[in-house]
Parts: C-alpha cells; sequence; structure tokens
C-alpha cells in the first residue's frame, strides 16, 4: 500500500509536465489547421479572381483562327511577273516549317529564355521586376511571347486602348496567357504560339512580322539565308521597335553602303542577343570563334526599296474592279490576295517599245 502510494504521488507530481507535449500539439495542431484555412482562401479568392477578370476575355482557342493582315499581289497572265501589290501594312506570313531553328532561338534569346517550358507567364521574372520597380531601379519588362501575343490579339479593345488601368491590363494578360497555355499545350501549342508571334509582332521600319523585317533591312525572302548576326538584329528590335530602328542609326561608307556603327543601340542589342546564343540555347550554340565572326560582322542594310509598279494604269484599274468584287478597300490592302491578270508583259514591253 505504502509504495503504491508512493508511486501514485509520484505520478501525481510528474503529470503537470507531461502535459507540454499535448499543449504544444494542440497549438500545432492548431497552426496547421489556421495555415490550411489561410491557405484555403487564399486560393479561393484567387480563383474567384481570376474567374471574375477572365468574364470578358476572348475564347484562347481564338488562337487557331488568327489571320493577319496581307498584301494583295497582282501578277501577269504567268502568275510569275509582279505588276505590283496593295497593302496596309508590309506583311508577309510564314508557316512553321519555314523559320530556321537559328531564328526560333534567337527570338527566345532576346524575349523569353523560358517560352519552351513556361506555363504562358515567367513568374520569377514577373517577381524580380516588381521587386526592381519598387526598390526605385529602372523598371524592366516580364512579358514572355505568349503574353506579348496576348497583348496583339487575344485581349479585349477596352483593356489595351489608351487610359485604360496597366495594372489590371497586366492581370489580364497573364491570366489569358495561362488559358492559351492550357487550350494549346505541348510541343505542338508553343509551335502555334512562336508562329503567330513571328507573323504579328511589329519590327520596326514598317515590317510587320519576322519575314518582311528580312527583307526590309536585309533584302532576304529566305529565312534560312540569315546569318546568325542578322537573326540576332532582328530578334532584338520588337522590345523597342521605332527607337532600336537601324535605319535611324545608318550612315553611308565610302563604297555607298548603308552601314550601321558598332555602338548604336540596335547593335549593341544585337550582340546581347548573340552572347545568349553563344551561352546555348534549344538548338543553337555558337562555338567562340563563330561568336567573334559575329560579332565582328558589319550590319549592312539593304536600304529603303519603293513599291514600283508594271503597268500602272492596268493595274490600278484591277484595283478598281477588286474593290467592287470584293466589297471595300480594306479587303483589297488586308486580305492577302494573289490575283492573276490578262496581262502579257511581253506584249506589252513591245507595245511600249514601239
Amino acid at each position: 500500500m505504502v509504495a503504491l502510494r508512493h508511486a501514485s504521488r509520484s505520478a501525481a507530481r510528474a503529470r503537470p509536465r507531461s502535459r507540454l507535449p499535448r499543449v504544444l500539439g494542440g497549438v500545432l495542431l492548431g497552426a496547421g489547421l489556421t495555415t490550411v484555412i489561410v491557405v484555403g482562401l487564399a486560393v479561393a479568392m484567387f480563383t474567384t479572381a481570376v474567374g471574375v477578370l477572365s468574364v470578358d476575355l476572348p475564347d484562347p482557342s481564338q488562337l487557331e483562327a488568327l489571320t493577319f493582315s496581307q498584301p494583295t499581289v497582282v501578277y501577269d497572265r504567268s502568275g510569275t511577273v509582279e505588276l505590283g501589290r496593295f497593302q496596309r501594312e508590309d506583311r508577309r506570313v510564314v508557316a512553321f516549317g519555314e523559320v530556321p531553328e537559328m531564328v526560333l532561338d534567337a527570338t527566345t534569346s532576346a524575349e523569353d529564355r523560358t517560352f519552351w517550358a513556361n506555363g504562358g507567364f515567367d513568374a520569377p521574372a514577373i517577381l524580380a521586376a516588381v521587386t526592381e520597380g519598387a526598390s526605385g531601379g529602372r523598371e524592366r519588362g516580364a512579358s514572355t511571347i505568349t503574353q506579348q501575343l496576348v497583348r496583339a490579339r487575344l485581349l479585349p479593345a477596352d483593356a489595351t486602348q489608351a487610359g485604360a488601368d496597366r495594372y489590371l491590363r497586366k492581370a489580364k494578360e497573364i491570366i489569358q496567357s495561362m488559358r492559351v497555355a492550357e487550350t494549346f499545350p505541348g510541343e505542338t501549342g508553343k509551335d502555334r504560339v512562336i508562329t503567330a508571334y513571328l507573323n504579328e509582332i511589329f519590327y520596326g521600319h514598317g515590317a510587320y512580322g519576322i519575314a518582311a523585317a528580312a527583307w526590309a533591312y536585309f533584302g532576304i525572302t529566305d529565312l534560312a539565308a540569315l546569318t546568325p548576326a542578322q537573326a540576332a538584329l532582328l530578334a532584338g528590335l520588337p522590345k523597342s521597335p521605332t527607337t532600336l530602328d537601324p535605319y535611324r542609326y545608318a550612315v553611308k561608307d565610302k563604297d555607298g553602303r548603308l552601314v550601321v556603327p558598332s555602338d548604336a543601340p540596335p547593335v549593341v542589342r544585337r550582340d546581347w542577343v548573340l552572347g545568349g546564343l553563344a551561352l546555348g540555347a534549344r538548338w543553337t550554340k555558337l562555338t567562340a570563334s563563330e561568336l567573334a565572326a559575329a560579332l565582328a560582322e558589319p550590319v549592312v542594310l539593304a536600304g529603303d526599296q519603293a513599291l514600283m509598279f508594271k503597268a500602272p494604269h492596268f493595274t490600278w484599274q484591277v484595283r478598281r474592279q477588286l474593290e467592287t468584287i470584293l466589297g471595300s478597300a480594306d479587303k483589297v490592302e488586308t486580305g492577302g490576295y494573289r490575283v492573276i491578270t490578262t496581262l502579257d508583259t511581253k506584249a506589252q514591253g513591245l507595245a511600249e517599245k514601239w
């Protein structure tokens, strides 16, 4: 009996200490439950916000049906001799298979290095931009290629018009980019997005799309003919197509060529893009010697190439008939039609000669 009572007292004295783990366990359980509740509320609020901001967003599947303003080109009866073209924007649409891997790499190196892996937006880049802006540093962009395409073609007009709330637009832009990535997943989805971007984006000097830019700046029609230095220069232009327009800085050399000085802003940006290719892009990795050669390559511009008309009176009469057939001048200038006429250019040339 004595031993039992002694043990009971000892147990009674020890009992308060044994409550500590229970208390801590209760606190931890309560804290964990609170965290779950807070996270749940945050997720619910985020989901609600996304739902509200998504109400007026266009269907992301519209990406598949995007069309681009292209010139209507008029040919002679052979379909090979161009008589003239009518256009509102200088653009030639290209398919994904027409874009070399080097051009794709230069584009992603310049605008969105996580393009092939991200879900339409780059969260670390956005956080870095916000932090830099909050600290008073120079505000930098964090828009992915998908976001830039969305801003240009897949947002409601009131979100992008002058005076619209910038932060609201950015939120809608990110949400729509996520929706596009979900609607067009995987490799084929990325191919579709970057092809639409390369056809849509403005490269300065009146050129819309990578194909028009290659012609406007270098007189090149086949993108495979671009050198790494030329591809890098073109890829760097969409960031600020007006201020980076190489023609603003070009001077004539002793041979009469239009050459852009090596310290001009578009060339400095070109060299930065080349550095990204040297570090290793998806398909392209310039060796040390290839990088040195590209950096040393002068930027020689093709010069402005004015639109010329053959048999102009005839060609403009064709335009008037097209407006009647299609219903408006807009359709003639943006529809991208290829028009074969009855004109025999050889006979026309003989007639004009005699």
